[in-house]
């Protein structure tokens, strides 16, 4: 510590020790105990500028008021206290305003405790604040980067149950007749299909500190719980087994690829012919397919895809938009006709902080992320999806 900071300290120790001491024998019966024992604790515990300004205020205000009595003849024992502390409230001013370099008073740093996931080591390293940024630095995730709900029907229900009605067989057909002739008989089934909602849920634990120290960090959990249950309902859109309380997805109804006339009918037939091949299929059966997913890889290989003169073919797909999906495994893909495909919520993703178990006693709180919804294809509209491997496609189309 530099010489003008020492004498700056020493000055305020003499201030303190001083004016206690005369406050506290000049005062009585002047001014409230209230107030006198207030200037006293300021100034024990005065330690930086903030402080000091808040003493020399209090000083000059008693000051102000023993010269009042002192004009109205009071005795020299007040004119005494009011010279005195006038002189003192100069000294503290020079502090405060004059100081010569940085004034600088020692505090303690208190360190978070060792069980806090906030410590760069296990080793208790005391904790120093850190300016951190507004941004989050977050790892990429490529599963963030689509969404399912953006191809399929979404909905709400606001029961535990979705039923629906599918049409099944029908006899008979219509005729031309004459007349006073029997028309012909024809008939049509319905069936009653449904599915229950199911729940979707996660938690995490966090340290109170951690909210406490970076308030940020609140939102970024909160998002964090939310993603993994988005990511799952995505997961198992396209792919639950409808095992247990698992949605049952798309790729695990959706039917294999038929060759039929189209078997050995492509030259030279690629991964866009088998697309192509697939939304055939589907479109002959009445539905229109409007989507194709593949991995990120498989996208690569569509879109290099070239000519025996090395010229890039950008063929179209039948009509159908190529998706890059990473829920689909490389080498397979989807086509399909999306509408086909219903999601009913019941509940949007939802998330809410508490305390759970020892949380209390650990100083920690759990914030749960939640959703209920179903996930259903009329068992008549399967044929609307395609699900195959693009080699065993390409195989069954490509003329020898």
């Amino acid at each position: 510590m530099s010489e003008e900071n020492k004498e700056q300290l020493e000055l305020l120790e003499t201030i303190k020790s001083e004016t206690k001491g005369q406050i506290e024998e000049g005062l009585k019966g002047f001014a409230k105990k209230t107030e006198i024992e207030a200037i006293q604790k300021a100034i024990d515990e005065s330690k930086d500028e903030e402080q000091i300004e808040k003493i020399s205020e209090g000083l000059q205000g008693l000051t102000d008021r023993l010269k009042s009595l002192e004009e109205k003849g009071g005795s020299k024992a007040v004119k005494g206290l009011a010279n005195f502390l006038e002189e003192k409230t100069g000294d503290i001013k020079d502090l405060h305003e004059k100081k010569i370099g940085n004034f600088s008073i020692p505090v303690d740093v208190k360190s978070i405790s060792v069980g806090s996931n906030l410590l760069p080591s296990a080793t208790g390293v005391p904790f120093i604040p850190v300016d951190y940024v507004s941004e989050i630095a977050r790892t990429p995730d490529v599963r963030e980067r689509f969404n399912i709900l953006n191809y399929v029907m979404v909905g709400r229900t606001p029961s535990q149950v979705v039923t629906w009605m599918e049409e099944k067989s029908e006899t008979g057909v219509a005729a031309f007749i004459d007349e006073c002739v029997a028309k012909p008989e024809v008939s049509k089934d319905w069936e009653r299909n449904e599915v229950k909602v199911r729940k979707v849920a996660d938690f995490a634990n966090v340290c109170d500190e951690v909210l406490l120290y970076l308030p940020q960090m609140q939102e970024e959990i909160r998002r964090f719980v939310d993603k993994l249950v988005y990511v799952t309902i995505q997961d198992q859109i396209l792919n639950g087994d409808g095992v247990g309380q698992n949605l049952l997805g798309i790729t695990p109804q959706a039917t294999a690829f038929v060759a039929g006339t189209k078997a050995s009918s492509v030259p030279q037939a690629n991964f866009a012919d088998a697309i192509r091949a697939c939304a055939s299929q589907i479109n002959c059966l009445g539905f229109s397919a409007n989507f194709a997913f593949v991995n990120c890889d498989d996208l690569f290989l569509f879109e290099s895809i070239k000519d025996a003169n090395g010229q890039y073919l950008r063929a179209p797909l039948g009509g159908v938009t190529l998706i890059d999906c990473p829920f689909i495994t490389p080498g397979e893909f989807l086509v399909g006709d999306m509408s086909m495909s219903n999601v009913k919520f019941f509940q949007d993703v939802m998330s809410e902080w508490g305390r759970n178990g020892e949380d209390f006693r650990n100083n920690a709180v759990s914030v749960r992320s939640e959703a209920f919804l179903a996930h259903y294809i009329a068992s008549n509209h399967v044929g609307a999806f395609i699900f195959d491997t693009l080699a065993t496609v390409v195989a069954a189309i490509n003329q020898p």
